[in-house]
């Protein structure tokens, strides 16, 4: 008769983390992937910049108490968040300590720290989206004077348009802003402002409202 495994044992795993959260998650994954009998109820939150959203975080972790990762920059934040899990009995555990001492000895310098750097200082992050940048500056018809550096324009033609068309019509695009800003008010859809936000960045403050919004479903 074949021996029968034991069920997987689960246990909440709140990652928090200033920025994208990628290093994080991964570190979290990977760590968790050596204990094959457990599995780890992950809950995520990216983009911790504020007391407001880190007193959303510290409820959650009250609600469901599991061990705290994180990755935080502002000395105060990374105090409050340490000293609430200290009040729980919680292990909390900023996992790139380890390494930013390390590198302090090695290098005889101290770390000065910056949220989301590891996107700003990337030269191979710009030079992976420079065309979406060139693409994002000039569409619908803007800065046409510099239309000639790009590769390919085709869009008006792929869509079976003229060069003289509503599509690249200023006025009509600000009234469907108008009308779309309407349609996500009646339907209670959210809105992320991306003018300053790396995809990454984009792609995480999506990843928070889904979060939120299964979050509230379970407390419902």
């Amino acid at each position: 008769m074949p021996l029968r495994r034991s069920p997987k044992q689960f246990f909440h795993m709140h990652l928090v983390s200033d920025a994208t959260g990628e290093t994080l998650n991964t570190v979290g994954r990977a760590a968790a992937a050596y204990y094959s009998d457990f599995q780890p109820i992950e809950h995520v939150y990216a983009l911790v910049r504020t007391s407001r959203q880190l007193d959303r975080v510290i409820a959650e972790i009250e609600r469901q108490p599991g061990i705290v990762l994180f990755t935080i920059a502002d000395a105060t934040l990374r105090k409050s968040l340490e000293d609430r899990c200290q009040a729980l009995s919680l292990p909390c555990l900023s996992i790139l300590d380890p390494v930013i001492a390390s590198l302090a000895t090695y290098l005889n310098s101290e770390s000065r720290p910056h949220v989301g750097g590891q996107h700003v200082l990337d030269a191979e992050y710009f030079r992976r989206i420079d065309a979406l940048n060139f693409t994002m500056a000039h569409d619908d018809g803007q800065h046409q004077e510099t239309l000639d550096a790009a590769d390919v324009r085709s869009r008006l033609l792929t869509l079976n348009e003229q060069s003289e068309t509503d599509y690249v019509n200023r006025e009509l695009i600000t009234l469907e802003l108008i009308e779309m800003r309407k349609l996500c008010a009646r339907q209670h859809w959210p809105l992320i402002d991306v003018t300053r936000r790396s995809i990454e960045e984009t792609a995480a403050a999506v990843l928070n409202l889904l979060s939120e919004k299964r979050r509230s479903a379970d407390v419902v």
